[in-house]
């Protein structure tokens, strides 16, 4: 996944939605929604609809890929935010735990 510059909105949001489709579902056997959000913890999304969902993933307590994927849509409710397509995030992603894990750590090198 490229990243060229901090500025470049569209890589940035590619590799948002690379990684927050790894952390709704399991890459390699496990879930990567624990990792996402202490790593991604303080990162400003691009794109203002990744910041959203991320922020609904935080808001719900179990790491289980089904659980958080059963719970999003009430979470999203609550929030003010009725009407999001989930089917983009759980689209699924040929990234390796690695390199996911790798691409959260480049998002939040970019936090100032």
């Amino acid at each position: 996944m490229r990243m060229s510059r901090p500025g470049d909105t569209q890589s940035c949001s590619e590799m948002e939605l690379a990684i927050l489709r790894a952390m709704c579902q399991k890459t390699a056997g496990q879930s990567l929604l624990h990792e996402g959000r202490q790593i991604l913890a303080g990162y400003r999304f691009a794109a203002p609809l990744h910041q959203v969902f991320f922020e609904a993933l935080q808001a719900i307590p179990s790491n289980d890929p089904a659980v958080v994927r059963e719970q999003l849509p009430a979470t999203l409710t609550r929030r003010g935010v009725p009407d999001f397509d989930l089917d983009i995030f759980f689209q699924p992603t040929s990234l390796s735990r690695e390199e996911v894990l790798d691409s959260m750590r480049r998002l939040a090198a970019l936090t100032p």
